[in-house]
């Protein structure tokens, strides 16, 4: 009974790391490496991999024979609910926290559809150019075009933590 107990209690632990590590509210390492690593594959899905492998082990290690699928798919899954926001949230926080700068972008393409509402952008970054994904609302997304030009907030330091400025702004605050 207590080794039923105590393997319960290593599964929900490791899951719990997972999570909070994918979020951000752990970091392993600093802000950029984290951000940097977060749009790779590897950082993408690697922590899902991760909680569905353990979800297996748990499900055999403890011959769970009915509805399996909630400890290596749908609890995975259902994480993304702290996950998404929270890493968003922390992003923010970090930006404003660290010297940061308004910046241009260009807007390369637009994602519509069904489940994807993203704007893919452009920049210039240490004199070179940097490229990033941000997703935002469809009604405004509607709105652009390919070519306009939007503002960015960027650290300085690392041009993985960026996020929308203003989509829509004026000519007075295009004259960065």
């Amino acid at each position: 009974m207590i080794k039923r107990k105590l393997l319960t209690i290593i599964y929900l632990s490791c899951i719990a790391i997972i999570v909070l590590s994918k979020s951000g509210t752990i970091l392993w390492t600093d802000d950029c490496k984290f951000y940097k690593t977060s749009v790779t594959v590897i950082g993408t899905v690697g922590p899902y991999l991760l909680m569905s492998f353990l979800g297996f082990l748990y499900v055999k290690l403890k011959n769970i024979k009915e509805l399996t699928f909630r400890y290596y798919l749908l609890l995975p899954l259902l994480t993304l609910l702290y996950i998404v926001p929270m890493k968003e949230k922390l992003l923010n926080s970090r930006i404003e926290a660290k010297p940061n700068e308004i910046k241009k972008a260009i807007i390369y393409d637009i994602a519509l559809g069904q489940r994807t509402h993203a704007c893919p952008f452009s920049f210039e970054f240490n004199g070179k150019e940097a490229k990033s994904i941000k997703s935002t609302k469809i009604k405004y997304l509607k709105k652009l075009n390919i070519g306009d030009t939007i503002l960015i907030k960027v650290s300085k330091d690392c041009k993985y933590m960026n996020k929308i400025h203003n989509l829509f702004p004026n000519k007075n605050e295009l004259k960065i």
